[in-house]
């Protein structure tokens, strides 16, 4: 499934810029048991301009999901992604990156993924 979606969403991107700041975005999905307390990794590589960032999946949440699964992983990935981008948007002074255009449009697409 995961692999479905993040082809379906990197097409949706492919002709899209939002600036020279960050050329690409990497989302790793993570799913484990909270006992053993993995932290979100988010780092920035400026001189490739790939922004990586781990979105933590509720465990519990997961694994009672069934056939709304694909709803859950999108709605959790786009409030991650969301409020991740926006603290290092503030934090960085990100100027050459549209990032409100670029959350409505991740919005755009998961929210329409979510219903197929």
């Amino acid at each position: 499934m995961n692999d479905q979606i993040g082809e379906e969403i990197a097409r949706f991107f492919k002709p899209r810029s939002y600036g020279e700041a960050i050329q690409e975005v990497v989302i790793v999905l993570m799913c484990r048991d909270p006992m053993y307390r993995f932290k979100q990794r988010v780092r920035l590589d400026r001189k490739e301009r790939i922004f990586y960032t781990d979105v933590m999946l509720d465990w519990g949440e997961m694994l009672g999901a069934g056939p709304r699964r694909r709803a859950v992983v999108l709605g959790a990935t786009r409030r991650a992604l969301r409020e991740v981008l926006e603290r290092r948007h503030k934090r960085e002074r990100l100027k050459e990156f549209d990032l409100g255009q670029f959350l409505l449009d991740f919005d755009t697409v998961c929210a329409r993924l979510a219903r197929a």
